[in-house]
């Protein structure tokens, strides 16, 4: 089984050398290298000389990590993709575990065990997501796991943790990334709930431990940015039945989204409502089927109302 490892970077710093160093030194080999440069100020590609073989790819214009990723996916061959992160640590033979787990649940898209290596950001050792509501940010929320026993690649609900593994097969069923998200966010949502829509599964590998720079401060970024927004309707409209974007998410998301988000998802409709299309086409399980597959449930219209009442007396208390 061939191993493609695909990194995207944008202004990355001298993480992204030893992210690529990692890779590169990773025993067993992998197939490919490919680093995607999200348009960075300065190109990247002179400062990976020293990794014969790695292919480096500069996207035409600034894409955002979605999107990237799958420029990247897009230009490698492997039977086996693993999308990183540009700030990551790998421990040498992470790659064998991952092999093996993904020859035994061919049907499953992946994830590791993550925790924060610098010292002033450590988190305990977790990985992969449960879908969570959170009455403060209207998004489709998701929270850490704590990382499971060691010997299993157990099922979760939702990948996290910056080191995914797509098998060429789903990424091919899946169209791969959502083309149509932009900048940072709702990635593993959207991922992972079209992977169980399609009749996939979510699974997290206990035995692969990866290192990642957490540099974010996450409490309030959500509805803070627009690309975020943006991506929240993008996804909620791409994903669910027929009708549910209408009445569920787009009269709450409106009042909520800042403008620009709304004008870029009315300019890119057409393309949107493509991608839409092929999902659509590829589910093998309704709406109402997610919450026993992967703890997902829609929200109700009042529940969606008593949300956006929070986040108004949230923000009046700001004020």
């Amino acid at each position: 089984m061939n191993v493609s490892i695909v990194i995207a970077a944008y202004n990355e710093g001298r993480d992204l050398l030893t992210t690529v160093a990692h890779a590169y030194s990773s025993n067993p080999e992998p197939y490919e290298i490919i680093v995607v440069d999200d348009c960075s100020d300065e190109p990247i590609a002179d400062r990976l000389g020293s990794f014969p073989g790695v292919n480096v790819v500069r996207t035409p214009e600034r894409l955002g990590a979605g999107p990237a990723k799958r420029f990247g996916v897009t230009r490698s061959s492997g039977d086996l993709v693993i999308v990183l992160d540009a700030h990551m640590r790998m421990p040498q033979g992470w790659l064998g575990p991952i092999k093996l787990a993904a020859e035994n649940h061919p049907y499953s898209i992946f994830c590791c065990a993550c925790s924060g290596f610098e010292l002033h950001n450590q988190r305990q050792l977790l990985g992969g997501a449960s879908f969570a509501r959170r009455g403060d940010s209207f998004a489709i929320g998701i929270s850490w796991l704590p990382r499971g026993p060691i010997t299993q690649v157990e099922i979760i609900p939702c990948v996290l943790g910056a080191c995914y593994i797509i098998p060429r097969p789903i990424w091919r069923e899946l169209g791969g990334w959502n083309p149509n998200l932009y900048g940072w966010g709702f990635e593993e949502q959207d991922l992972s709930l079209r992977s169980w829509l399609s009749g996939f599964q979510v699974r997290r590998i206990n035995e692969v431990i990866v290192g990642h720079r957490f540099d974010r401060d996450m409490r309030g970024y959500f509805m803070n940015s627009w690309e975020a927004s943006f991506n929240q309707l993008v996804m909620t409209y791409s994903l669910f039945e027929d009708g549910v974007f209408e009445k569920i998410y787009h009269p709450f998301l409106k009042q909520l989204s800042p403008l620009k988000a709304l004008e870029r998802f009315e300019k890119e409709f057409e393309d949107i409502k493509t991608f839409r299309a092929k999902i659509q086409s590829n589910r093998r399980y309704g709406d109402d089927e997610l919450e026993s597959l992967c703890g997902f449930r829609l929200p109700t219209l009042k529940e969606q109302r008593e949300d956006v009442q929070r986040i108004f007396d949230l923000r009046a208390s700001k004020k």
